[in-house]
């Protein structure tokens, strides 16, 4: 225990030592650290639940990129107040390193431990297979680190009044790193492929990024920055846990042609939103004749049309870097065309019908058309009444045409202004008929009184003509007998 203690402390001394010494004795990369959590940690009289966070902060002051290795060591856990019940000697270690959590969080973490973890099971050498690295940590930038610690609710009495005290090591070496793959390696699995960046302990609710990330090519010459809050998904609708940048032997064949390499981003078809940073490194030299470096695009490879997708980008010939936004993974290029990139011509806007009733739909179209030499993306957008109603992307090959079509219903009648991308149209929503107002009652009139005087004369002669008509055809009988 006191040998192990005594060879951590020296090695620790070496480090910190060498760290300290001016950039001309320290050769091509030199490390400068700062923050509170730059020192040796002391943790004390803590309760379940609690947690709190220390600030690290790692300059490149040297004259090449690099990458930093940490590890801990002068690990010394002191009993508390309530010691072992079994032995009830506060002389004996106490338990808070089995139980307190550390976790990281800063851009180009690149780890093999699941995170957050115990003390004793972060790296305790530089050649630990377990291991924590940042990558890279180019000339003159400087990350920060937060280092974040909890004692979880569930900790028994055990730990209280313990206390913990270690060091955090960092180790900056040249990129690429040139120390060799620590004995029984093997005996983990397969390592991650190289240009991984693990991205597990930035990954928080929500699969969005707690902090702002970047992932590394392994050459250097391709990377991406996620900004703090991005929600990045794998096709699978699952958190993203690690990202991979690698090159790529069976290209599909661009256009015309690449400056540089053609890298696969890893996992396929991950999404972001919103979305991030790609940023290629070129070589000037690479550049044919009859190509500008301005000229230089990003352009990604459609799997379903087989066509490779120019990006809107920006070329900074003084950094001799070109960066473009991206939503999806897929295959990256930074290509040099001689042709006329994507160009789009709308159409006129059609509208089918002009006129409906209310929750009826209309259909608004719109024909792209690309004159350029290469494939694009254009965004085509419907306002209805000045106010956006649906977007909507196509890609339109070169010399090739496209039609957007979107289905609208209104619950108010009146007339709509209709605008695609500057082009204008209108429709109209019939109000419902109105309904003929209800028949009049008419007046109810009083019945009149009975003229009997009326009637018992008109009955009287109805009688009297019968009776008379009665003995006249008697008589007429009784002269004929006779």
């Amino acid at each position: 225990m006191i040998t192990k203690f005594v060879t951590s402390l020296a090695l620790a001394i070496v480090i910190l030592a060498s760290l300290a010494l001016p950039a001309s004795a320290q050769g091509p990369v030199d490390l400068e650290l700062g923050g509170e959590g730059a020192t040796s940690w002391n943790i004390g009289n803590v309760s379940p639940g609690d947690s709190g966070i220390k600030t690290v902060t790692l300059h490149n002051a040297g004259s090449k990129n690099g990458v930093v290795t940490l590890w801990v060591s002068d690990i010394v856990s002191g009993e508390g107040t309530n010691p072992k019940s079994e032995t009830g000697d506060t002389a004996e270690p106490g338990e808070l390193d089995h139980y307190l959590l550390l976790n990281i969080y800063c851009s180009g973490l690149d780890s093999n431990i699941s995170l957050p973890t115990t003390i004793d099971s972060l790296p305790q050498s530089a050649t630990d297979p377990a291991y924590i690295k940042i990558r890279p940590l180019n000339v003159g930038d400087t990350i920060t680190l937060d280092w974040r610690w909890q004692l979880p609710v569930k900790t028994g009495n055990e730990v209280q009044g313990d206390s913990l005290s270690f060091t955090i090591n960092y180790m900056l070496e040249e990129f690429p790193p040139t120390t060799p793959p620590p004995a029984g390696w093997w005996l983990l699995g397969p390592p991650s492929p190289s240009g991984t960046t693990d991205v597990r302990g930035m990954v928080g609710t929500g699969c969005s990024f707690l902090r702002s990330a970047t992932a590394v090519s392994d050459d250097g010459l391709c990377q991406i920055t996620i900004p703090e809050g991005t929600v990045a998904l794998t096709e699978e609708l699952e958190c993203l846990t690690e990202i991979t940048i690698v090159r790529m032997d069976d290209t599909p064949t661009p256009p015309k042609y690449v400056i540089g390499l053609i890298y696969d981003f890893q996992p396929s078809s991950a999404t972001f939103e919103p979305p991030i940073t790609l940023e290629f490194s070129y070589d000037p030299g690479d550049i044919p004749e009859g190509i500008a470096e301005e000229d230089l695009v990003i352009a990604y490879y459609d799997e379903e049309t087989g066509e490779w997708v120019e990006l809107e980008c920006t070329v900074h010939p003084e950094t001799n870097t070109i960066t473009a936004s991206i939503s999806h993974f897929t295959a990256f290029a930074v290509l040099g065309y001689e042709v006329v990139p994507a160009t789009f011509i709308p159409g006129s806007v059609a509208i089918s019908p002009t006129e409906v009733d209310i929750e009826e739909t209309v259909n608004v179209s719109i024909s792209v058309a690309n004159s350029g030499g290469m494939a694009g993306s254009y965004r085509v957008m419907l306002k209805i009444d000045g106010a956006v109603e649906s977007v909507q992307y196509v890609t339109v090959g070169a010399g090739d045409s496209k039609k957007v079509t979107f289905t609208i219903a209104k619950d108010v009648a009146g007339s709509y202004s209709v605008d695609v991308n500057g082009l204008s149209g209108s429709f109209i929503v019939k109000a419902p008929p109105e309904l003929p107002p209800p028949p009049a009652e008419l007046p109810l009139v009083p019945a009149k009184g009975v003229n009997w005087p009326l009637l018992g004369g008109i009955i009287a002669g109805v009688i009297i003509v019968g009776l008379l008509i009665f003995f006249l055809v008697r008589r007429r009988a009784e002269l004929t007998r006779q």
